[in-house]
């Protein structure tokens, strides 16, 4: 899984790469020792000479070595040396070279062995450890790091820089890490980056092919704290989150603009922009919940291509996706939530001109709103690869949905609305159409829908036919409301498991 092969190299990085204030005072040995103690427990075989002079400390020839989960491949970060100096004030200086290479091995489909390096490097970096040995704060700042695709081998033969690029760069970063250790280490990192631009372009010369991007964000806030154990077995996902494993981390940004040219001889070649004003990613994961909350403000994109003969745009002032869902199996209910904006989405007039010529249909910006939420049991543990597997072997369903509301609900196009909200409980002993027995209500309204309907017909988009047939179920689950071409509606499922609409029994 994705979690179990990653989750230990980026841990790693994020302390030794990474990394604020205490009261008492730490040695070199001590901070080295710790982080030693750290890379072994999340699985790292660590080799390096100590030399210790005074309240110095230098470790060279040091090899980081994991291998992946399932011999997937390896993982090894090599550096010349690490320099700590104790300052004569309870605090120690981190040193590390300019240029470290990170070494990757694995497979690729045929079996045949990809190897990759990657050099980490960095200038004006300063690190000061500061605090108890249990309680060591991190200060840091650099300005630049980068890292770059050195070389790549896949089934021996080596790949040129020519064909494939890889960078990332970051400027004028500082931050703080606070690592804490008892029964499990504790963490709590925040950091502040001025910009961020990345590079990937790959070339395809066997079928004439190419794919080139590159970015810029800027303004970036990031914000973390999370628990580890101190011995993570990265290959027993559910072993690692029973033994305290969690992270609650977000990513908040000012704006950010890309580029893409693809060139591909067979759908044709294609590029285009992208911009934003800003936006967030924030997830969270422990044993019991995982959640996913991101965000975008005033984006754009632009595209032109062969199969384009003109250029497209469009923009929106909002794009929100927010999930929470259970992953614990539990006898008690548990909530969970899901919620999709797509805010004033609006294309240029050319985009239009394609399908509406005439300008029949109302141009204003378009708009998807969705806010879910509900309580559910879950009876598999997802982390576990065994129990899942089980349920598929014996066509188990995961969970049970106990109840479900629709806390908003906004279509808006072409001059016609759909709003609505409502509630549902289930029985989930009852059948009802092959689906747990659902009690509640739904109230809808409708605003220009026989508006919306009659144009499409006057440009022949929808036939007369599927247009009665579409006012024929209006007319069946909907009531006049007030105002000009406004429906109401209430569709209910009552306790008996009749449905009714507008209090009319119709099943």
């Amino acid at each position: 899984m994705l979690i179990s092969k990653h989750v230990g190299t980026a841990s790693a990085l994020a302390l030794i790469l990474g990394a604020q204030s205490a009261i008492a005072d730490v040695t070199a040995q001590e901070i080295w020792s710790d982080w030693r103690g750290y890379l072994e427990g999340m699985g790292y075989s660590v080799d390096a000479t100590e030399n210790a002079s005074g309240g110095d400390l230098t470790v060279s020839d040091i090899t980081m070595s994991m291998v992946l989960p399932d011999a997937e491949g390896t993982i090894a970060i090599e550096l010349d040396t690490i320099s700590f100096s104790e300052n004569g004030d309870g605090t120690v200086s981190i040193q590390f070279p300019e240029t470290m290479p990170i070494k990757i091995t694995g497979d690729v489909e045929s079996g045949s062995p990809a190897t990759a390096q990657i050099d980490y490097s960095q200038s004006g970096f300063n690190m000061v450890a500061s605090g108890a040995p249990d309680d060591v704060t991190y200060t840091y700042s650099a300005d630049r790091i980068a890292m770059a695709l050195a070389s790549l081998n896949v089934e021996g033969e080596n790949v040129s820089e020519e064909d494939v690029r890889f960078r990332v760069d970051m400027a004028d970063i500082a931050g703080t890490h606070v690592m804490k250790t008892a029964d499990v280490r504790t963490y709590n990192q925040a950091s502040n980056i001025g910009t961020i631009s990345y590079e990937l372009d790959v070339t395809d010369r066997e079928n004439d092919g190419r794919g080139a991007f590159k970015g810029t964000i800027n303004g970036i806030t990031a914000n973390g704290n999370g628990t580890l154990p101190l011995v993570l077995d990265n290959s027993d996902v559910a072993a690692m989150f029973k033994d305290g494993f969690a992270f609650d981390g977000s990513f908040d940004y000012q704006s950010g603009s890309s580029e893409f040219n693809v060139q591909d001889p067979v759908d044709g070649n294609f590029s285009g922009t992208t911009s934003s004003q800003g936006g967030s990613l924030a997830a969270s994961m422990d044993g019991e919940t995982l959640s996913y909350d991101v965000t975008s403000r005033n984006s754009a994109i632009n595209v032109t291509g062969a199969q384009i003969p003109f250029g497209l745009s469009a923009t929106m002032d909002e794009t929100l996706f927010k999930l929470s869902v259970p992953i614990a199996k539990s006898d008690e209910e548990q909530d969970f939530g899901l919620a999709i904006t797509l805010g004033n989405f609006a294309m240029d007039d050319t985009l239009w001109n394609m399908f509406d010529p005439s300008g029949a249909l109302p141009r204003d910006p378009a708009t998807i709103n969705i806010d879910l939420a509900g309580k559910a049991k879950v009876l598999v543990d997802f982390m576990d690869p065994d129990a899942t597997a089980a349920m598929e072997a014996s066509g188990t369903v995961p969970g049970e949905l106990n109840s479900l509301e629709l806390r908003n609900l906004l279509v808006s196009v072409a001059g016609a609305a759909l709003s609505g909200n409502g509630s549902f409980t289930f029985d989930n002993t009852q059948e009802f159409n092959g689906m747990p027995k659902p009690t509640g209500s739904v109230d809808l309204k409708l605003v220009g829908g026989n508006g919306l309907i009659n144009k499409l017909v006057g440009m022949g988009m929808l036939p007369e036919e599927q247009a009665m047939g579409a006012r024929m179920m209006m007319g069946l689950f909907a009531v006049p409301g007030e105002g000009a071409d406004t429906l109401n509606s209430k569709i209910e499922i009552n306790d008996q498991g009749h449905v009714l609409a507008n209090g009319q029994r119709i099943q």
